[in-house]
């Protein structure tokens, strides 16, 4: 609880140093933040956050490595085994030099995903897209996941909060 609790004060510190308006190039951090469900009957509610390292090619493209954790419950895999994704992301936003405030975006995710406990590990495979701000530092959007790190391969839904800088 005590990792938990430090995870999460180190996270919003971070964000709580984020730009008001993108850069167009060099160094982006995304913190995403998500709630999420599988499309299991009965399957209980998962949390993630993630931390997003990323060069930006432009305003429209930006490229990383991302690490994360997926706070898994008992009913799934070996029981409260907490998962960790190490990953490559992608991230395009749409029609950024278009659009006055509101832009799309899409971004994807490959890699590594390892279990805390019973040293399972497997791919990891996320999409998702949304909408970002210009002159705001948050996005919003929907994201799918599959990791095949757990006997059952969950394909998990949900909604996500994120922050750059």
């Amino acid at each position: 609880m005590k990792v938990f609790i430090l995870f999460i004060l180190t996270v919003f510190s971070l964000a709580s140093f984020a730009q008001e308006a993108p850069k167009t190039k060099n160094y982006q951090g995304i913190i995403e933040l998500d709630g999420a469900t599988l499309f299991v009957k009965g399957t209980p509610f998962l949390s993630r956050v993630d931390f997003i390292n990323a060069y930006r090619f432009n305003s429209n493209v930006s490229m990383g490595l991302g690490i994360g954790i997926r706070f898994v419950p008992k009913e799934i895999g070996n029981g409260n085994s907490n998962m960790l994704p190490v990953y490559g992301n992608l991230r395009a936003n749409l029609f950024y030099d278009q659009c006055n405030n509101v832009f799309p975006y899409i971004q994807t995710g490959l890699g590594i995903m390892f279990a805390t406990k019973g040293g399972e590990r497997g791919t990891f495979l996320r999409q998702s897209f949304g909408v970002g701000f210009k002159n705001s530092p948050v996005s919003i959007g929907i994201s799918g996941e599959f990791f095949s790190a757990i006997s059952t391969s969950p394909i998990i839904i949900g909604l996500n909060l994120g922050f750059s800088f």
